[in-house]
Parts: structure tokens; sequence; C-alpha cells
């Protein structure tokens, strides 16, 4: 569709008289020399308020170029690709992430494009409007709230651009990883620290919650970019899972050392540590365990190398990881100790080097 935008209020009445009156309507220029541009009957025809007009015409033959308006160029339309990595998509092909997430985004467009114009559904941030692209480019878009979202990219150059514009998809769940029913603490999404959310499926390789493979998952570093060589350091980050408890469950997460046949694409090197897991209403909880407390989430938690933790909605006699309410959660997961002196955003429990994953199996039951 090629679209006409002028602010011509003079040229107004003449057009609606020539769209109403005319087997053919057509966009006329007064006082020009440039013949009349004819316009596609069966398309809507709309004058803003602004004095903007819009209206489609008609196409010279193989071209996108409007009739009447120069020669069609020998130029291929921009071709646009978008990608977002690290995402796992679904049989639609929608990526999925959560609520709050930050993700990056690389467009792609060749064949020279002047011109091009983004479009995004209600609550994303970060898709400029338009802008004169480059071959290739990286954006950070978030997503604010869950439901169904799209981004949206058409690419224009001499001989106009595709039919249609091209798109990425999004099935975002959860709630924002900012929502937290805890009283303030400056260990709770702590400063200097970078939180990563990731849904069930883009941590434990495609499958839904409370699902993963037979074997252990390699989780830590990893699993921000589900690449080894673009992982980021392990020091100062945390991975915030959203995961719900149901009614009467118990949910229980076994860890192992890693060692490299934890049959994930692209997971090849083990790199060994002792891991921090934290069940909370809030996303990013770094406080340390206190078996004593009176609140049930600073029970629930630890280090771990080769051991376990259960998360338990049943009703139990006694201290301990019981008594959870039923409902959403965030899984915390660190390797780094939040008790050990002088935790910050620069320690790690990394074994060797600064990136480090343990192996997890998940049962909910």
């Amino acid at each position: 569709m090629t679209t006409f935008a002028r602010t011509l209020p003079a040229c107004i009445a003449l057009l609606l008289c020539a769209s109403t009156l005319q087997a053919q309507p057509s966009l006329t220029f007064v006082g020009a020399e440039h013949p009349p541009v004819p316009l596609d009957a069966a398309q809507q025809f709309t004058v803003g308020v602004d004095g903007q007009i819009q209206a489609t015409c008609l196409f010279q033959t193989g071209s996108s170029a409007c009739r009447g308006i120069g020669v069609p160029s020998a130029q291929p339309i921009p071709s646009v690709t978008l990608s977002a990595t690290g995402l796992i998509q679904d049989a639609q092909g929608r990526f999925q992430i959560n609520a709050g997430q930050q993700i990056s985004v690389v467009r792609s467009v060749t064949n020279n494009p002047h011109v091009c114009v983004a479009t995004a559904s209600s609550g994303v941030t970060g898709w400029t409007d338009s802008f004169s692209p480059p071959a290739s480019s990286s954006v950070a878009v978030q997503f604010a709230s869950a439901g169904e979202a799209t981004l949206s990219l058409r690419c224009f150059n001499a001989s106009g651009a595709a039919g249609a514009a091209t798109q990425a998809r999004f099935v975002v769940s959860g709630s924002s990883s900012g929502s937290c029913s805890l009283p303030p603490h400056p260990r709770i999404r702590p400063q200097g620290f970078t939180e990563h959310v990731r849904t069930w499926p883009q941590v434990f390789n495609g499958f839904a919650y409370p699902l993963t493979q037979s074997r252990p998952t390699p989780v830590g570093s990893f699993s921000v970019t589900l690449n080894q060589a673009s992982s980021p350091p392990s020091a100062g980050m945390y991975l915030s899972i959203p995961v719900t408890l149901p009614a009467d469950r118990t949910l229980r997460i076994l860890t192992t050392l890693v060692t490299g046949t934890e049959n994930f694409p692209g997971y090849t090197q083990p790199r060994q540590g002792n891991v921090f897991v934290a069940l909370s209403p809030c996303a990013g909880d770094l406080r340390a365990l206190d078996p004593q407390s009176s609140e049930v989430f600073l029970r629930c938690r630890g280090m771990m190398a080769e051991s376990s933790v259960s998360f338990s909605s049943r009703i139990f006699p006694g201290q301990g990881c019981h008594n959870i309410p039923p409902g959403p959660y965030w899984l915390t997961v660190m390797h780094a100790d939040p008790s050990a002196p002088g935790f910050g955003p620069f320690t790690n429990t990394c074994f060797h080097g600064d990136r480090c994953e343990n192996g997890f199996t998940v049962d909910l039951f």
C-alpha cells in the first residue's frame, strides 16, 4: 500500500468531488504540472482533521510505484528480518517472554532502504517509530504487561516496500518482576546486580512449567543467552524465573555439578560451581538463609552443589519449607553466596573461571 500524506487544505474539496463523481478517482495537484495520480477505488480514502490525506494509488505493472509518478525503479524493494536471540518459539512462531523482561531484537534490512517505519503493541518500550536504518541493528525492547504483543517493521526505498510489514510476535506471561508483596529490603533486587528475567521454557529447553528434560538442565550464566561464548559473568547477576505453587503440592529442585552431558544445544563445556536458590513473592530476593526466621521464604533457600530443596504448600508440623501459601512466585538462581563475608556484585561461587552453571532437575508432586 502506497500512502500519500500532504497538508493540502485547498485541495481537499476538489479531491472529495473527484472521488465521488468519477468512475476512476484520482489525486490532482491543483496548479502543478504533475499529472493526476489514479487511486484504488476499492480502498478507503480519508482526510484527517489535521489536513493529512491518506489514499491508495494504483500501481505500475510489476512494481509498487504509483502510476503517473516517474518510472519503476530497477532496485529491489527492501527485505526485512526480525530475530530475538535466545528466546524459545511456540508452535505458532511466537516468542515466549515474561512481563518486565528486556530483550534484544535484531533488525536486518537489505536492498538499501531509505527509511523504516516501526510499530508495536501497547505496553512495548524501546521500539523506535521511524529511522534511517543501517544494514543491521540491535534494539533493547521491554514488555510491560502479560498478553500477546507484536513488533512490526516496514522499510522503503525508491522501488517502494513490501506489501505488508514484517512482524515478530510475542506471548508475554507472568507479572512484572517489579511487583513484590514483602517489605522493602536492601537485598531484594539490590543495586549493582543485573536481573535476567527468564521464562521456564527459556531455561528448560522449551519445556512448559513444571516439566524438564530427563537429564539435568544447565542453569546459570548459560541461561541468559543460551550460548556459552556470549554468556555474561556470573558475578553481579541472577536469574528470576516465574513459577506457580499449586495447593497441596511440592516443588522439588535437585541440583548437580554439570558434566557437559546435560543434552542442551550449545552446552558442551562444563563450568561448575555452587548455586544459590530461593523461592519468594519477589524477584531478585537475595537475602541469605535464616533457618530460625518466622518468615517461611527465608527458611526455604540456600547454597547447593549436589543437593535438593523443596517448596511445599502442604501442611506439615515444625519449621521448614512447608505451609507456603499457593500462588505465583519467583525462583531466584544466583552463583554467589549472600551469606559470605564481602558478598556483592563482584563475587561468585564458580569453581574455575567467572562463569558457571549447575544441573537442575525439577519435580512437582
